[in-house]
């Protein structure tokens, strides 16, 4: 189910939060990889990273593993800024308010919420995945702007069996915990 969705620039406290946890990423890759303590933050470190510090970190240490989900995941996000041209924002909805970065806001809007994508992962355990998870929204991404620029028109989400903006929702949205 669709929300109606406000996204808002991020403010001054919101964009230092963003450079402290791409600063703490820096020190995690440092301190998980150190045979590439310098390594550039791309998706396939941040998954070495990540799988490190989530074999590293007791079950039930919350305030640990909500460190090093957001790390990762605004680390993340800022790789699909630097890479793919999303912004950060944040996204107000029946939800709540959560950080995201979206990518052609004035056609398909493709929204990721890269806290809560790297936060669903550590909840089922599962490890290695950023680096698959960029491949399918930079195919996405890049679709949707051939799409646009060749009708000239916003390009369609869903079709009458759901198309991908389903299966986008599924992967790339937040949800609420059951």
């Amino acid at each position: 189910m669709l929300h109606d969705q406000r996204i808002e620039r991020l403010n001054e406290a919101e964009q230092a939060w963003v450079r402290d946890e791409i600063a703490n990423a820096r020190a995690l890759v440092r301190h998980a990889c150190p045979d590439t303590p310098d390594a550039p933050l791309t998706p396939q470190i941040l998954d070495r990273a990540f799988a490190a510090a989530y074999h590293a970190t007791p079950r039930g240490d919350g305030a640990a593993a909500n460190a090093i989900i957001n790390t990762v995941g605004i680390a993340f996000g800022e790789y699909l800024v630097d890479t793919l041209g999303f912004e950060w924002c944040i996204v107000i909805d029946s939800d709540g308010k959560e950080l995201a970065v979206v990518a052609l806001p004035d056609t398909a809007k493709v929204t990721v919420f890269p806290p809560n994508l790297v936060a669903k992962r550590w909840e089922n355990g599962t490890t290695d995945f950023l680096d698959d998870v960029y491949k399918v929204i930079q195919q996405q991404v890049e679709s949707f702007r051939r799409d646009s620029k060749a009708d000239e028109q916003p390009p369609q989400a869903s079709d009458s069996r759901g198309g991908w903006l389903g299966w986008a929702q599924r992967i790339f949205s937040r949800s609420r915990r059951d």
